[in-house]
């Protein structure tokens, strides 16, 4: 059996009709506390990122990265081609600003690979 926490410990020394509003309470905290916290992780969304056009000459055309968008609604990508050979990777404060950089004025297109 577990043991009782301070708190249960003097929610239970107080008088009955105390007891029972403070738990009333204490119980629709627990329930709001829940609602903003589940226990379920928030989903993130999955993109790549689809190249048209190489204007720079230095990442290729195709799939030219793959990238998550957090919970927080920044956005990570990971370069699958690179001149140098080794992937990089990029965190944008969110999808918008990535596109701006790497969007190429449309050459380059986000594509999610994950239902919404």
């Amino acid at each position: 059996m577990k043991n009782p926490s301070y708190r249960d410990t003097l929610v239970e020394g107080l008088p009955p009709a105390l007891r029972e509003r403070v738990q009333a309470r204490l119980a629709s905290e627990r329930k709001e506390k829940e609602k903003s916290n589940p226990t379920k992780p928030p989903k993130m969304r999955r993109f790549h990122l689809n190249r048209e056009v190489d204007e720079s000459g230095v990442s290729g055309t195709g799939v030219v990265a793959v990238g998550v968008i957090l919970p927080s609604g920044k956005a990570i990508i990971e370069w699958t081609t690179t001149q140098a050979g080794v992937p990089g990777l990029g965190i944008y404060d969110d999808i918008d600003g990535l596109e701006k950089i790497h969007g190429h004025g449309g050459a380059t297109e986000i594509v999610f690979d994950d239902e919404e």
